[in-house]
This record gives structure tokens, sequence and C-alpha cells, in this order.
């Protein structure tokens, strides 16, 4: 015969695990794990939001330009005789340009045919804008105006340029418009002499203009009865011109000979009045010096 065991035994019995632990506990844990464990996976698994994209890199580009300024007593308009001289130096101006940078490429699998790795160069082309002086040389604008009662002419008379006392060597075609200068009696013209280069304008640089032996007097019978030499002196003064423009415009990548990757890769000549352009982030602060030069390549 079986002996049953009281009620109260048996439940207590019953809510016993092999380790002597209770279900209802033992359960309550397993559900506290299996949410830590969720939690976690949740947190290891979640996407971070990328924050905006950094603002692209720009270009400091810059030039210098030459101003021009008359020196102590030194008056732009002058008489001499029958006839008044006015000389005005054009002013430089900067204009934007195309420029281009070059370096080797990285290396392609993809070989042109026609062409082997031995015999060209892959180069990689950056076109930009970049600001430059213009003219390259000084112009010299002269207003004649003839009060002689003959024509005026311009012939016999001699154009000489000097930069710091060194006289600054001119072809005739420079001032051959003042040449060729005939002005009837009373009559005004405007003519162009060549001036010195860029490179020769230095900053604080002094430069004199002379024209010798310009006829300002002529009798009735047309003989030449006076000459004189006119003379106007200036200081030049060098502005630097900074602006940040878009870093690159297009970029590309392309096979060229051994001989025109070497050209291009090779140091740029400075171009009179330039500075170095550089790659700068948003704040100011440079990346890098580009090898600025004329484009070589057709796109």
């Amino acid at each position: 015969m079986i002996k049953q065991m009281p009620r109260s035994e048996q439940t207590q019995s019953l809510a016993r695990n092999d380790d002597g632990t209770s279900p209802m506990l033992s359960s309550h844990r397993r559900n506290v794990c299996a949410m830590a464990a969720a939690m976690f996976l949740g947190l290891a698994c979640a996407t971070v939001p990328a924050g905006p994209p950094p603002p692209p890199p720009k270009l400091s580009v810059g030039a210098v330009l030459r101003r021009i300024e008359p020196v102590g007593q030194t008056v732009l308009k002058q008489t001499r005789g029958g006839v008044t001289i006015t000389l005005a130096p054009v002013p430089f101006d900067t204009q934007t340009t195309t420029a281009c940078a070059y370096d080797r490429a990285g290396f392609s699998l993809i070989v042109p045919e026609g062409v082997s790795r031995e015999t060209h160069t892959r180069l990689e082309e950056q076109r930009f804008q970049v600001i430059t002086v213009s003219p390259s040389a000084l112009s010299l604008l002269l207003t004649i105006r003839n009060g002689m009662g003959r024509v005026f002419r311009g012939a016999g008379a001699v154009v000489q340029l000097k930069v710091d006392q060194t006289i600054q060597a001119a072809e005739q075609s420079d001032y051959l418009e003042f040449i060729n200068a005939l002005i009837p009696p009373q009559a005004e013209q405007q003519v162009r002499l060549k001036g010195p280069s860029l490179t020769a304008l230095t900053d604080s640089a002094t430069f004199a203009v002379l024209l010798f032996d310009v006829v300002t007097a002529i009798d009735n019978a047309g003989s030449v009865r006076n000459r004189d030499n006119f003379e106007w002196y200036f200081r030049v003064r060098h502005q630097p011109i900074r602006r940040t423009l878009d870093a690159i415009q297009s970029r590309r990548s392309f096979w060229v000979t051994n001989t025109d990757a070497r050209a291009a890769l090779s140091p740029a000549p400075a171009s009179p009045g330039s500075l170095p352009t550089t790659v700068i982030r948003p704040d100011g602060t440079q990346i890098a010096t580009l090898n600025v030069r004329d484009c070589m390549f057709q796109p």
C-alpha cells in the first residue's frame, strides 16, 4: 500500500530544481538575461548616424599688382614750345585664367593599344582657375597736343626707358606709334609706348620715361626751329592680391610619352606677378602647394 504524502510536502518537493533553486526564480533570471542580451546586441548593431560631409578644400591663388606713382615734382602734363604731351601709365589688372597641375597617376591594369609602360607614363591632370596680371609689360599712353602751325612729326625723336638708372633694352617696334605720329596743327593724338617688363618692375623701383629731341617749334618755311626733351619719373609699388576659389574644376588621367611626362612634371617657370597657388582647408591652413603651369594637353 502506497503512503500518500501530505499536500504541503508535495508542493514543497515539486517547487525545487535539481540544484535546489526555485523554478520561478530561475525563470525570472533567464528572462532578465535574455533582455540584457537583447539590449547589448541592439546597442552593438545600432547604426551611428553619419554627420555632414566635411567641406571640400579650396584654392588660394594670388598675384602681385604693380602700382605706378609719379615721383616728387613729376608733372604728367608737360608743355614745351608749341607741343603738350601728357603721359599716363596704363594700370595693371588681374584676370582669371585656367591653369593645370600634373602628377603621376596611380597604377592601372589597363594599357591602351599602342601604349607601353616602357615608353609612356600615366599622368593625372588637375584643372583650376588662377589669377594672372595683365598686361605682361607696362604700357604707357601718350596724349600729344600739337599747338604749332605746322604738322607735328614724331620722326627724329628718341625714346629711352630707365629702371633704377639702368637703360632698358627696347626694340623700335616698342615706340613705333610715337615715331610714326603725324598730327595736324591744333590737333591731338594718342599713341602707346611699351614700358619695362613686369620682371624689371621690382618693388620700390624707380623708372623714367625720357623723350629726346622732340620737335616743338617750326617756322613758316617748315624748318625746325627748336627741339626739347620730356622727362617723367615714377615709383613702383607692389600690391599682393589673394583670392579663394573652388579647388578643382576637373581631374582626369591619361597616357603620354615619357618625354611629355618629364616636361609636365618639371618645375614650372615662374610667371611674372604670380604668387604660389596652394590647397587650403576651410580654416585657411595649407595642405599643399601646386606646381602650376599652362595646360599642356587638350581636354
